[in-house]
């Protein structure tokens, strides 16, 4: 459909093949785009492909699914992969201790329904979604308050420099109100930058318009007109 975002990549492990095609087709259902692995090689393999989320078994024929899951997190490149662990035969309180503090997102003992099996899917999806964004909002502002120290030099050369013109009769007032007005709107999206990235302004960096006297440089073109 024209505008529809593209369906979430999800990889279902597990080295029993009905269970993992019953469950890879329980999600296809939902929406999902599923890829299939029965071994943990093959599982890191799909891994650096960074799916949305792996559907993670514990016992499995080489590398057991918590070590899987460890090499997973481990990486900088598939850290970000959300990890759903299953077992039927680790179902001990213990065992989702160790998964959890290995790096799973979360873990389910089978025989799982399978509401919850897709209703937890879905949260885990949700929380990257939002980790996702919040990094994005960190990053904007990051740049945001790199920007506002950035403009601040020249805006003080230039708050510097309306100084003297103030004190120049050959300057028509009109013009330097207009460069004031200017300078004030560029400051006030200064603070408001800084404001966003919680900071503030140095309090003792001049205001314009205490920089700027256009009463006075107004009498003074007066008396040379």
């Amino acid at each position: 459909m024209p505008g529809s975002e593209p369906p979430i990549n999800i990889v279902v492990v597990d080295d029993f093949k009905d269970g993992r095609d019953l469950m890879a087709a329980l999600l296809r259902r939902e929406g999902f785009k599923v890829k299939e692995a029965e071994t943990g090689e093959e599982a890191l393999a799909l891994a650096e492909e960074q799916p949305a989320l792996m559907v993670l078994d514990v016992n499995l024929p080489d590398i057991d699914g918590f070590e899987v899951c460890r090499r997973i997190k481990k990486e900088p490149r598939t850290a970000g992969i959300s990890v759903l662990q299953i077992s039927a035969a680790f179902r001990k309180s213990g065992d989702r201790v160790r998964g959890l503090e290995g790096g799973a997102d979360a873990y389910l003992a089978l025989p799982v329904e399978r509401e919850e099996l897709v209703a937890t899917v879905r949260a885990l999806l949700r929380i990257r979604r939002a980790e996702r964004e919040s990094a994005g909002l960190r990053a904007v502002m990051h740049l945001a308050n790199a920007a506002a120290h950035k403009i601040n030099n020249p805006l003080a050369v230039v708050i510097g420099q309306l100084h003297f013109l103030a004190k120049d009769p050959a300057v028509p007032p009109a013009r330097l109100a207009a460069i004031q007005d200017a300078a004030e709107r560029i400051r006030e999206i200064v603070q408001q930058m800084l404001r966003v990235t919680r900071l503030e302004l140095v309090e003792s960096r001049p205001h314009v318009p205490q920089m700027l006297d256009l009463d006075r440089s107004t009498a003074r073109d007066d008396r040379h007109s």
